[in-house]
C-alpha cells in the first residue's frame, strides 16, 4: 500500500471517528433499536489500528519518529503502574481507551494538518452545522427520541445519551451524547474554521451562531472559554502588536488549575448560603462542591491507593474507575488532579512544558493562534473538569502537543 493510500485511510478513519461523536445520540439510538449496540465500539478498535502502524514502525525500523517513540514509552511505563496499583487489566485497558485519541492526535497531526487541510475545512463545516442544528432542533421541539436513553451492555449499564438539567434549565445536547460534548464540539470546530477559513463575514457569522448554540447547552466552563477566546480574537484583530503577549497570560489559569485544589485546606469549613441569589448558586454551587469535597477526596484517593510520586497509572482515576473500581471512583474534576492520578508528579512537568513551549507561539500565524486557542481552552476548562476524558478534546490536545513539540 502506498503512503498516499495510507494517508487517505488514516484521515478517513479519523473523520469517521469524529462523525460518530457528532451524531452519537441518533447513532446509539439506532444501534440499540436493532440490537447491535456493541458496534459503537468499532471506533475504538479503529483507533487501535491507527496507533499500531506507527508503533510497529518504531519497533522494526532503525529510523523512527522520536515523539511517537517517547510517547509510547511513557504510556507503556504507566500501563505497568496502572496494573500494579489497580490489579485489574481490564481497568487499565479502559484507561488506554481513554487516552487513545490523544496518541492518535500526536501521530497523525502532520497527515491531517499538512496534507488534508482542505478536507478538514469542509468536514468541520459540516460537523459544526450538524451540531448547531441539533441544539436548535432540541430547543424548538423539546426532548429528542434518544434523549436520556440507557441500555445494558456486557453487564454494565450504559448511558447512551444524557438528559439533565441545572435548576430546572434543560441542558441541550442535540445529536450529541451530552450537552458538554456538544459544547466542546462546537467550540473546537468553530476555532479551527475561524483560524483557517478566509471569508471574513461568513466566519464572524459562524462564530456568533456558535456562541448562541454553546449558551443553549448551558455548559458554564465552555461558555467561559468562548468568552475568553472571543476577547483574544477581538484584541488580536484590533491590536495585533500586543498578541505576542497573550501566551504569558496563560500562567494565570495554569496557577489556578494547580493552586485552587490546594485551597481546600483553608475552605474545608466553607458554608454555602442557600438564601443568596439563584444565579449565584447556579454559577458557584458546583465549584463549592469541588473545592470542599471532590478535589481533596480525589487527591486522598491517589495518595491512599497509589504512589505519591507515580500516581496510579492508566485507569487509576476517572471513568475507568466507574466501571471497574466504583468504591474508589473519583472523576477528579480538575486536569492537574486527573493527570496526577495517572502520572504522578510527571503531571507538573507536563503543565510546565506546555506553558514554556507556548511562549514560542507566533500569534500572527493562523496555525499557531489556533493551537493557542486549544491550549487556552484546555487550561481554563481544565480548572474544573477532567477534560482529557472527552475524546474530541483529547484528540485536539494531541494535535496541540505535537505542535508544541515542534516549536
Amino acid at each position: 500500500m502506498t503512503n498516499y493510500n495510507q494517508l487517505l485511510i488514516s484521515d478517513a478513519t479519523i473523520i469517521l471517528y469524529l462523525c460518530s461523536f457528532v451524531l452519537e445520540g441518533p447513532l446509539r439510538y439506532i444501534l440499540v433499536k436493532i440490537g447491535m449496540e456493541g458496534l459503537i465500539y468499532l471506533r475504538d478498535v479503529a483507533l487501535v489500528f491507527l496507533v499500531l502502524t506507527p508503533t510497529i514502525n518504531c519497533l522494526t525500523r532503525e529510523k523512527f519518529e522520536k515523539l511517537n517513540f517517547y510517547t509510547l514509552l511513557f504510556i507503556a511505563f504507566y500501563i505497568l503502574i496502572g496494573i500494579l496499583y489497580t490489579h485489574n487489566i481490564l481497568q487499565v485497558l479502559f484507561g488506554i481507551k481513554v487516552i487513545l485519541p490523544f496518541i492518535v492526535g500526536i501521530m497523525y497531526y502532520d497527515s491531517l494538518f499538512l496534507h488534508s487541510q482542505t478536507i478538514l475545512k469542509k468536514t468541520y463545516s459540516i460537523f459544526l452545522v450538524l451540531v448547531c442544528t441539533g441544539i436548535f432542533l432540541e430547543g424548538a421541539l423539546g426532548k429528542l427520541p434518544w434523549s436520556g436513553l440507557s441500555y445494558n451492555f456486557a453487564s454494565f449499564e450504559i448511558e447512551a445519551t444524557r438528559a439533565w438539567n441545572t435548576f430546572g434549565v434543560d441542558r441541550l445536547a442535540g445529536f450529541s451524547r451530552s450537552s458538554v460534548d456538544a459544547a466542546i464540539q462546537i467550540l473546537m470546530f468553530s476555532m479551527f474554521l475561524f483560524s483557517y477559513v478566509k471569508k471574513t463575514r461568513l466566519i464572524f457569522f459562524m462564530w456568533a451562531v456558535s456562541g448562541v448554540a454553546i449558551v443553549l447547552t448551558t455548559s458554564k466552563g465552555i461558555i467561559l472559554c468562548y468568552i475568553f477566546i472571543s476577547i483574544f480574537l477581538g484584541l488580536r484583530a484590533i491590536f495585533p502588536e500586543i498578541s505576542s503577549k497573550f501566551p504569558r497570560i496563560l500562567i494565570i489559569p495554569f496557577i489556578l488549575m494547580i493552586g485552587l485544589p490546594l485551597l481546600n485546606m483553608i475552605f474545608t469549613e466553607f458554608n454555602f448560603d442557600m438564601n443568596v441569589d439563584v444565579i449565584y448558586i447556579y454559577i458557584f454551587d458546583s465549584f463549592r462542591d469541588r473545592l470542599t469535597s471532590m478535589w481533596p477526596s480525589s487527591i486522598r484517593m491517589v495518595l491512599d491507593n497509589g504512589n505519591i510520586l507515580l500516581g496510579r497509572g492508566l485507569g487509576g482515576i476517572g471513568e475507568a474507575q466507574r466501571f471497574f473500581e466504583y468504591s474508589l471512583y473519583r472523576p477528579a474534576d480538575n486536569l492537574v488532579i486527573y493527570l496526577y492520578g495517572l502520572f504522578g508528579v510527571a503531571s507538573l512537568w507536563i503543565c510546565n512544558y506546555m506553558l514554556i513551549k507556548a511562549q514560542k507561539f507566533d500569534m500572527l500565524k493562523q496555525e499557531d493562534f489556533f493551537h493557542f486557542m486549544i491550549l487556552t481552552t484546555l487550561v481554563i476548562y481544565g480548572i474544573t473538569t477532567s477534560v482529557m476524558e472527552n475524546s474530541l478534546f483529547s484528540l485536539f490536545t494531541g494535535f496541540l502537543w505535537r505542535k508544541l513539540y515542534t516549536l
